[in-house]
């Protein structure tokens, strides 16, 4: 719901959907490039141990 409330933003107002949304991806993001990273990790480290 966010995510198209800050589509509605970027027609409405361009500059602080932008960083709103930029906000958003941020911690969208990370943590679901963390996670992926540290379970590759634990597979490499279970296939080479």
């Amino acid at each position: 719901m966010f995510f198209y409330v800050n589509f509605f933003y970027a027609i409405e107002v361009p500059y602080f959907s932008y960083e709103a949304m930029s906000k958003t991806f941020s911690v969208l993001i990370f943590p679901f490039v963390g996670m992926f990273v540290f379970f590759w990790f634990q597979k490499r480290g279970s296939e080479h141990s």
